[in-house]
């Protein structure tokens, strides 16, 4: 599946787990621990530094009110980790949105298809939501 045009409800790195609100609809922010989330955010920002300037709204894939597009269900994309994972492991969301391994029970919202060598790296995976990992 493509990615999803969502709206932003907050600041959302780019590579991260997201969930829906209920405040609007088609409004996404930043998965916090374990949440049941719906995708994974856009590899990129929207906003381009100009000539070496960087503000603070350009390390984000969506701010408030901005749309964002979202990587769903059947999707490949790049998801940033919070822990060294092997490939084929199942994926929740930590505080920040970051990949960690799930445990049984667990909701998940991805499968590792390539290793992570370091913490805070960006690793393929394909978007696999999961009401709980048996």
């Amino acid at each position: 599946m493509d990615r999803i045009q969502y709206v932003a409800g907050g600041n959302i790195y780019p590579c991260r787990f997201v969930k829906q609100t209920n405040s609007a609809p088609f409004t996404v922010v930043q998965a916090d621990a374990g949440a049941a989330v719906i995708g994974i955010a856009q590899e990129g920002t929207t906003v381009v530094p100009i000539d070496g300037f960087t503000n603070a709204s350009s390390v984000y894939a969506g701010t408030e009110g901005l749309p964002i597009k979202i990587f769903g269900e059947h999707s490949e994309c790049l998801l940033e980790v919070a822990a060294i994972v092997a490939p084929g492991t199942f994926l929740k969301s930590d505080a920040d949105g970051k990949g960690v391994a799930a445990s049984s029970g667990d909701l998940v919202g991805a499968r590792a298809l390539e290793a992570s060598t370091a913490v805070g790296q960006k690793i393929r995976v394909a978007v696999e939501i999961q009401r709980a990992l048996a």
